[in-house]
């Protein structure tokens, strides 16, 4: 009877499993398995960032299609068009928070002044103004009352006005305001 067929040698390391393909100038490599080749490495990240930037987009013009019309009286010296003012705002907040909150102040304008009442749904002063902003992008502050000016000008969500962008609260001594586009 015959002999047993010599067993074949293998190129591929004992380590490396039989299906695994490692190339031969790496076969005494010890890092396994090796990692697919890239073409181009920053590819995929820069498809990622598109991706996330085409989201943005349809979000924004999702809260921007929200800005209301807005009655001249309530706006500021300068400002023509209030939804104009709105949409610009969404555009260039630095958040979708930050931008359904510039939506929320539009919504909210024109509501009567009252420090007494500015816990209910029908008045507010400045603090109670821009908590129920925040509010409309589910983000709130301390439950059941508004924050007052002091309280929020340690939050974390206010900024110079220097640096500011569309729906961050700005803070100077006793007032809150929230920055919207163009410096207003």
């Amino acid at each position: 009877a015959g002999a047993a067929a010599a067993p074949t040698q293998s190129t591929q390391p004992a380590a490396v499993p039989a299906d695994v393909r490692v190339e031969p100038a790496l076969a005494d490599s010890r890092r396994w398995p090796l990692p697919p080749p890239v073409e181009r490495p920053g590819a995929l990240l820069e498809t990622e960032a598109s991706l996330e930037r085409a989201a943005r987009l349809v979000e924004r013009k999702r809260l921007a299609a929200a800005c209301p019309e807005v009655a001249p009286e309530l706006l500021r010296d300068g400002v023509e068009d209030g939804r104009d003012l709105c949409v610009r705002s969404v555009f260039e907040a630095r958040s979708n928070d930050a931008a359904e909150a510039v939506v929320g102040a539009f919504v909210s304008l024109g509501l009567p002044y009252s420090l007494k009442a500015r816990n209910s749904a029908d008045f507010a002063d400045c603090s109670s103004f821009i908590a129920k902003a925040w509010a409309h992008a589910d983000v709130n502050g301390p439950p059941e009352y508004a924050p007052s000016s002091s309280f929020m000008r340690s939050a974390a969500w206010t900024t110079r006005a220097s640096v500011a962008h569309p729906g961050d609260v700005l803070w100077r001594r006793g007032h809150v305001m929230l920055a919207l586009a163009d410096g207003y």
